[in-house]
């Protein structure tokens, strides 16, 4: 489940220069093919949800009144309010651009990344990905572009640690999304 809301919840009407209330709730299927010797990994995803039901108004309403805070009062002008049957297919590909440039030294990966989506998001997007440091898990594992609105799962990778070693490192990452194709 996700849901979004306006900054200010304590109004009960539409706030139109803040996004609106949003909620969709879903099952989702992640897969993951890696082509080690290539260098390339896919990953696809297939969503199927509902948006716009009253379950994410009374988790926060409740979530809300336990803490003592004001009960979110927008949730009747949410996206496909009384619900909505809605589906994403997201298919990602990852390339290694460099692996270990620098034998001896702190491990690094770079790798570009090209995603699609058709559904209630349909996009295309490129980008590149890195980290730099202690590093022991695989380069297919490190998916931070994968996370949008809704973790598409991560890779299991806890039996296939390379070094056995603890992770610590810098990472960054730029994407760039054409939407609404």
């Amino acid at each position: 489940m996700t849901a979004f809301t306006p900054e200010d919840v304590d109004t009960a009407e539409p706030i139109l220069d803040d996004h609106p209330y949003g909620s969709l709730v879903f099952i989702a299927n992640t897969r993951q093919r890696v082509l080690r010797d290539e260098g390339i990994s896919y990953q696809s995803a297939f969503t199927l949800g509902v948006l716009g039901t009253d379950i994410p108004k009374n988790v926060q309403s409740f979530v809300h009144e336990a803490l003592g805070q004001d009960v979110p009062q927008g949730w009747d002008n949410q996206i496909s309010a009384g619900g909505e049957p809605t589906f994403r297919y997201t298919l990602n590909r990852q390339d290694t651009l460099a692996l270990e440039l620098f034998p001896g030294h702190p491990g690094h990966d770079i790798k570009t990344t090209f995603s699609g989506s058709v559904g209630y998001i349909t996009e295309v997007a490129a980008g590149i990905t890195g980290r730099w440091g202690i590093i022991s898990t695989p380069w297919w594992s490190f998916t931070p572009d994968y996370a949008q609105y809704i973790n598409l799962g991560a890779p299991v990778v806890a039996a296939s640690r390379e070094t056995g070693r603890n992770e610590f490192y810098l990472w960054g990452w730029f994407n760039r999304a054409i939407p609404n194709l």
